[in-house]
């Protein structure tokens, strides 16, 4: 949340996850800032930040053209921003970036853009019919016949009576520039008495209050509820929404998409957020890539997994190499260095399995112990099998959150306390085996 300068809260939205190689640059400035008016909103547009690690666009809204006099209205993750405001009104905006480290670049300008609402069209109506209850031309029209003369060398009229039925038309033109033409009829249609084919077809035609044009070029045009059965447009902007069933073959850029009504994200079963986030609670692939996924409950995999690395909560092996090793008349109780080697480190325990080892002694019994970063973790025990013994396999556990460093000595054991024997590692290859505790 942000706190404007009145006191209100302006929602932040939660800024894209960044990767920690990722380089945040300081926001640019807003290009291609603009935007549109319709009855009771505007629509502000602007383009897509070229910088890294963008995390949405502030508005700011002003009634004069200097920056003192805006506040803060809103923030968008996408590129447009709708503003509801009263109709016939004129507003100032500007737009910045903010950056993931909340860190605010420049506006897109020092001046504002102004943007206006068109006025409301009862209110256009109700100005008109105030000049028309005004209008010379018009009570000249609404007279009876026999009151009616040409009271004005500047206007003409003409008008016909069928018992209470009265029809007119006439043209006025004042002296301040001004000129009228009023119609007073029930009806009026137009058509060209000269288009065999036309079949008395209106061009244009009043009837019941309604205005009915068969085909019309029109450069600008402000209307405030639009009945269309087929609209084509080279471009449609809309401030507040557009409602449909069915949206085909659309490019969607920039927007936040929610599905399935009742779910547990926002109230959907699928949200895709202006960052790109997706939230859903049931995804159905059969094809496609993935980088940098966190899967932080359970997954049963059916089919085959193929990795190239593996670290976390699976087994992992590492395998060793052991040449022929004799140490000759040594002291019974010494232990001598066999094999030290590294694993990274985990989040977690784990237990190490470590393997059968062949070993043979003179004078001793052969015991294998293990040392996990300098401290005794395990001692094996040892089965003769005639001409040489094995030390066998022992299991111990790895501490999280360190690298670790296992070490491998085999010891003269059981055997006459000062008297010197004879121990021996055979060549033979070792697998240590270690998974999650």
């Amino acid at each position: 949340m942000k706190r404007t300068v009145q006191g209100g809260y302006i929602p932040k939205p939660a800024p894209p996850p960044v990767s920690d190689d990722t380089q945040v640059q300081m926001p640019s400035a807003p290009t291609g800032f603009s935007g549109f008016g319709g009855f009771g909103a505007i629509m502000l547009e602007w383009e897509h930040p070229q910088y890294s690690g963008h995390a949405y666009t502030e508005i700011w809204r002003g009634t004069a053209g200097t920056l003192e006099s805006a506040v803060l209205i809103g923030t968008s993750s996408a590129t447009v921003f709708g503003d509801t405001v009263p109709p016939g009104s004129t507003f100032f905006y500007w737009a910045r970036h903010i950056n993931v480290k909340d860190r605010a670049g420049p506006y897109h300008a020092s001046t504002g853009i102004d943007v206006s609402t068109s006025q409301d069209i009862s209110n256009v109506v109700n100005d008109i019919a105030d000049q028309m209850r005004q209008s010379d031309l018009v009570n000249e029209l609404t007279t009876g016949i026999d009151e009616a003369n040409n009271k004005f060398e500047d206007m003409w009229g003409q008008k016909a009576q069928a018992g209470e039925i009265t029809a007119g038309i006439g043209l006025l033109a004042k002296s301040d520039g001004t000129s009228q033409v009023a119609i007073a009829a029930s009806q009026v249609f137009v058509f060209d008495p000269n288009d065999s084919e036309s079949n008395l077809s209106p061009l244009f035609a009043i009837d019941a209050g309604n205005v009915i044009i068969p085909k019309a070029l029109i450069e600008t045009a402000t209307i405030q509820i639009l009945d269309a059965q087929t609209i084509v447009a080279d471009e449609v902007k809309a401030g507040i929404a557009i409602s449909t069933p069915t949206l085909n073959s659309a490019v969607i850029n920039g927007a936040q998409i929610n599905v399935g009504t009742g779910g547990p994200y926002n109230g959907y079963h699928t949200r895709i957020t202006e960052n790109g986030v997706i939230y859903t609670d049931y995804l159905v692939a059969s094809g496609g890539r993935l980088n940098n996924i966190t899967i932080e409950e359970d997954c049963t995999v059916k089919g085959t997994i193929y990795a190239n690395k593996i670290v976390g909560d699976v087994t992992a092996v590492q395998s060793h190499h052991l040449p022929y090793r004799q140490w000759l008349l040594v002291p019974c109780g010494s232990e001598h260095g066999v094999l030290t080697f590294s694993i990274p480190s985990a989040p977690f325990w784990r237990k190490m399995i470590a393997p059968n080892v062949i070993s043979d002694g003179g004078g001793c019994t052969p015991l294998v112990r293990y040392y996990v970063n300098g401290a005794f973790a395990v001692q094996s025990a040892y089965t003769s099998l005639g001409d040489r013994g094995l030390c066998t396999s022992r299991a111990f556990s790895l501490p999280p959150h360190t690298g670790i460093t296992i070490q491998m000595n085999v010891m003269a054991a059981s055997c006459i306390v000062g008297s010197n024997v004879n121990l021996y590692i055979y060549e033979q290859a070792l697998s240590f085996i270690y998974i999650k505790a």
